[in-house]
């Protein structure tokens, strides 16, 4: 059943042209995110989805079909943040 979810999903993201035919969607999940401002200062939003394929990591912001894709070769460090003690995300660093 998770096999025909994964597809029906892959399916979808290649005919909105997020992904291209030939790449392989691992999974997906939501997200909330933070923009930075300046030094440790960042907004935090709500809503959002992270993409694992075999190529790349998408991330979509809120509910816009605004995109970013990050080629894997481009990430330079993967880090997790805490809230206190608590392991509450990731910090992707790429180029």
């Amino acid at each position: 059943m998770q096999e025909q979810k994964l597809e029906q999903q892959r399916k979808n993201l290649v005919d909105r042209g997020v992904l291209s035919p030939d790449e392989e969607l691992f999974g997906s999940s939501s997200i909330n995110y933070a923009e930075k401002l300046v030094g440790k200062f960042a907004v935090w939003k709500q809503g959002g989805v992270v993409i694992f394929t075999d190529k790349q990591v998408i991330l979509s912001k809120g509910i816009s079909s605004e995109y970013i894709y990050i080629p894997y070769d481009c990430i330079k460090g993967v880090e997790k943040c805490n809230q206190g003690i608590f392991p509450m995300g990731l910090v992707i660093t790429y180029e």
